[in-house]
């Protein structure tokens, strides 16, 4: 909500506080995560995962960081593990989906992957997240499968906040010219 700098210093607190507090430092890598400083966020993740193992929250978190660090085999790993660890955890489905399908170098992509793992993502969320409608959109495009891209980015289109999000515009765009986003 943009208020990562007060998120921080108040788990900075919790953990001074208690420093077992595992969602502590999972929340606090979150909050380092949403301005960019994945350096800063994944050491608080694997904290959280050295005291609670089977926490897919933060496996999950540190896959984010590390996909966004474009340390891709290690991102891969931690979703790979979160789900694993929960079956059921649709945002682990969708992260692997979204890296898949959308990562700027090629040889990590793998569409038919991706699209499998957005639909089981959908199917566990009923598809109900837009989020997780866009990720499908994406690894239909990356297939080549234009319709069901501009399908369900129109769907997910249809939450006004994701409607006047401009990637999630660009991204519409580009399908509707026959392209995958990123672009190869």
């Amino acid at each position: 909500m943009g208020q990562s700098g007060d998120a921080i210093k108040a788990y900075d607190e919790a953990i001074r506080l208690g420093s077992s507090f595992l969602v502590a430092y999972n929340n606090r890598g979150a909050a380092y995560g949403a301005i960019k400083q994945y350096e800063r966020a994944i050491p608080d993740f694997d904290r959280a995962i050295e005291l609670n193992p089977k926490y897919t929250e933060a496996y999950c978190n540190r896959g984010a960081a590390f996909g966004a660090l474009k340390q891709y085999d290690r991102a891969i790993g931690d979703f790979d593990k979160a789900i694993q660890l929960d079956p059921k955890y649709a945002r682990a489905y969708n992260n692997l989906a979204w890296l898949l399908a959308t990562a700027d170098n090629p040889s990590i992509r793998d569409g038919r992957r991706a699209v499998e793992l957005a639909l089981k993502a959908c199917d566990l969320s009923a598809c109900q997240d837009t989020y997780l409608l866009d990720t499908l959109a994406a690894a239909y495009a990356r297939v080549g499968n234009f319709a069901k891209a501009i399908e369900w980015q129109s769907k997910a289109m249809a939450n006004p906040q994701r409607a006047l999000d401009s990637d999630t515009q660009v991204r519409l765009k580009s399908y509707r010219e026959g392209k995958a986003w990123p672009a190869e």
